[in-house]
């Protein structure tokens, strides 16, 4: 997604595409103050520029094929902050404005704009980190990636603006007040998860 010439190739390759959806990401920024500054630049350059370097190249595309959508897959990090890796919850959230900002754009040709906003999902590498970390998660808390993909393109086909999960909703609802941070430790608690010992 940071490489222009690979975005530009791919859009003259895929002529079919009538969903794009923006998954690909870097996340191994760190924290602002002591991060490293290359890392966290190409955590905001994948996340932020990345995804408008696609929605650029592909809206041509959706335009011929009658519309389409577009899914850019954020992360409850994008309305809270990530101890640990402040810059992948920045760009996240810059994610967000974007999603928000290029919303109206492509609107006249057709084109849906919508935001996939997840909690904890239930991958290999997540399990992996909480087993790590001592956590154990209740079921129903790690959202399994086959219910995501049923949960995002429902909420394509309902034409939604924002899909959001249990997570997600509660890390949204929590922009009201005082920043909030989002670990994992806090998470899996308020949300039933034990730790092992």
């Amino acid at each position: 997604m940071t490489d222009q010439g690979s975005v530009d190739a791919a859009a003259a390759i895929a002529t079919d595409v009538d969903v794009l959806i923006n998954n690909a990401a870097f996340t191994a920024g760190g924290n602002f103050m002591t991060g490293d500054l290359d890392a966290i630049r190409m955590t905001m350059d994948s996340n932020y520029y990345g995804t408008l370097a696609m929605i650029r190249a592909f809206a041509p595309v959706l335009a011929r094929n009658g519309g389409g959508a577009i899914l850019n897959v954020l992360s409850a990090a994008a309305w809270t902050t990530v101890d640990g890796n402040t810059s992948y919850a920045a760009a996240k959230s810059a994610q967000w404005g974007l999603t928000n900002g290029v919303r109206l754009e492509p609107a006249a040709q057709g084109t849906q704009v919508t935001a996939l906003v997840p909690g904890l999902i239930a991958t290999e590498t997540m399990k992996e980190f909480a087993a790590n970390a001592g956590i154990e998660f209740p079921d129903g808390v790690l959202q399994d990636p086959a219910d995501l993909v049923r949960l995002a393109l429902d909420g394509l086909e309902a034409g939604e603006i924002e899909i959001v999960d249990r997570i997600g909703a509660d890390a949204k609802a929590s922009l009201i007040g005082p920043p909030s941070t989002f670990d994992l430790e806090s998470v899996a608690a308020s949300y039933g998860a034990r730790t092992l010992s």
